[in-house]
């Protein structure tokens, strides 16, 4: 049965200006190509890909997600992203992307901060797990190195994460 892959994340930004952190939260998502069917002041939604893309894309960037931004008055946003992991092989590397993307978010919003050097050490890896990947039918290539994967999927600063 198809499950998706569901990652969330709280931060919390006191003395913020909410209109601001509203206006930055939007321009991230925007920038990750998501299009925002609500856009309410203490609600926004979010999706971007599509179905031909869970099929055929390597860039988890392309599949099908929503992600939703709940602002509440005590200056703190609550993330969460669905994934719909149709058409997908789930490898350490693709459930990585999302946690890093998250990550990202939250580090925008908390210090402006992109996060570039993680995201070119996970591009590199994922480039070769890839290759792997491709080049032995599936079999190599799945899970990461233990200190990636310590890095890259620790749920220690995650809501909810379904990595099963």
């Amino acid at each position: 049965m198809f499950k998706p892959l569901v990652v969330c994340k709280s931060i919390d930004l006191p003395g913020s200006d909410p209109d601001a952190t509203r206006e930055r939260a939007k321009a991230f998502w925007l920038s990750r190509g998501m299009k925002f069917t609500q856009d309410d002041y203490h609600v926004m939604i979010g999706k971007r890909g599509s179905m031909v893309a869970n099929w055929t894309s390597f860039d988890q960037g392309q599949l099908l997600a929503t992600v939703t931004l709940l602002f509440d008055k005590t200056e703190a946003v609550t993330a969460r992203m669905e994934v719909n992991t149709i058409g997908q092989s789930m490898t350490d590397w693709t459930k990585a992307y999302f946690f890093l993307e998250m990550r990202t978010f939250a580090s925008t919003l908390e210090r402006s901060d992109a996060l570039e050097t993680e995201w070119r050490y996970f591009k590199k890896g994922r480039a070769r797990a890839a290759f792997l990947w491709s080049c032995s039918a599936m079999l190599l290539g799945n899970h990461m190195p233990k200190k990636d994967r310590a890095f890259f999927l620790s749920v220690d600063d995650m809501v909810q994460s379904n990595l099963e």
